[in-house]
Formats: C-alpha cells, structure tokens, sequence
C-alpha cells in the first residue's frame, strides 16, 4: 500500500511484490468445489504468483479511530483452469479471475 495512504481517499493500485513482505498487499483468491459428493478440493491462488491488477478505493477515512471504508477488485491473470483434472484429455484452459468486494469500517494499522 503507498506510503502515503492514511487520511488519503482516493484510488490505488496495488503494488506489485514477488515476495511477502511486511506491509504489503497481499492478495489470495481460493477456489473451493466438489470433486465427488463426498469429496471436496481447494486451490489457492496468490497474487505474487500471477500476473495481477486491481484497485483499492477509499470512500472514507476516520482518522482518529483507525478506519477505512470503500471498494476493491483484484484480476488474476492466466491462472489454470481450476476443472482441468476432471477433463485430462482436453488442453488446459487459463482464465482470468476478477475478484471485487466492498468494506465498512475496516481497521487499519495506526
């Protein structure tokens, strides 16, 4: 996150980190589905493992206590088809991955 984000509104883009790093943005997308009945599979998906761009918003910042609140979207880019082993005979597919969300009211450190 920009270093001069608090008591800032605006728009920012993520910075783009090849590595965790403190005070980062750090982004995971995970995939949940059922394989069988009575089998379930995960995949997580890491934003400094793809090729990524998004946008932070900040409608609001309360200053005295610590809170933000907006709107974010993230897009993954070519990540594998998450449905490829139940189609092994099909060539892998990538897909592009948009994830978005609104928050209220979100602490931030001071």
């Amino acid at each position: 996150m920009p270093s001069s984000f608090p008591g800032k509104l605006g728009t920012f883009a993520p910075e783009s980190a090849q590595a965790p790093m403190a005070d980062e943005v750090q982004t995971t997308y995970t995939l949940s589905y059922d394989l069988t009945p009575t089998t379930r599979l995960s995949k997580i998906h890491r934003g400094r493992d793809y090729a990524t761009e998004g946008r932070l918003i900040i409608t609001a910042y309360d200053g005295p206590r610590n809170l933000i609140s907006g709107s974010y979207e993230i897009t993954f880019k070519n990540v594998a088809d998450p449905y490829a082993e139940l189609l092994p005979n099909l060539p892998v597919r990538n897909s592009v991955v948009v994830v978005g969300g609104e928050f209220t009211n979100l602490p931030i450190k001071p």
